[in-house]
């Protein structure tokens, strides 16, 4: 089994992988771009902010995180302008300035939507869904506190 984790960014998905690296070994684990371009092996845990492949491979399970633009948004703001041009080029996008239309990230969902074997988890749910994605994957997974956000 490897699992994948997409997200939209800063909606969970660091805390989602570290819980899983540590209730989920010895699976290797992994920050990815570009999924059509990575070769991914069986049993790794992968994060990533890309699309979803047009195929789902069926060795996968996906949790797919997501939360509120606004909230987002004001999370990627407070960055480093360096950090902003790396996370876009994440997201897929061109980071020029602060100006940024975040429909992209809904367009990022529904690429995921289009696949019926994806779990949906939205940030404000995601430390209390330690059952449901121990049932989704077949093992119990614990997830820790959640730290109140700064943009909170």
């Amino acid at each position: 089994m490897t699992i994948v984790i997409p997200s939209m960014g800063r909606c969970g998905s660091t805390s989602l992988y570290f819980a899983l690296r540590a209730c989920v070994p010895p699976h290797a684990g992994r920050f990815v771009a570009r999924l059509s371009d990575t070769e991914i092996e069986d049993g790794e845990i992968i994060k990533t902010h890309d699309i979803a492949p047009d195929v789902l491979p069926e060795d996968w399970k996906v949790i797919y995180l997501y939360g509120e633009t606004g909230a987002i948004a004001k999370s990627v703001l407070k960055q480093t302008e360096e950090w902003k041009r790396q996370h876009f080029y994440h997201l897929g996008q061109t980071y020029i300035d602060d100006n940024i239309d975040w429909s992209f990230l809904n367009d990022n969902m529904e690429s995921w939507k289009k696949h019926d074997n994806v779990l949906f988890i939205h940030y404000d749910e995601l430390f209390e869904s330690s059952k449901i994605i121990s049932a989704y994957l077949g093992v119990e997974i614990y997830m820790p506190p959640r730290i109140k956000r700064t943009t909170e």
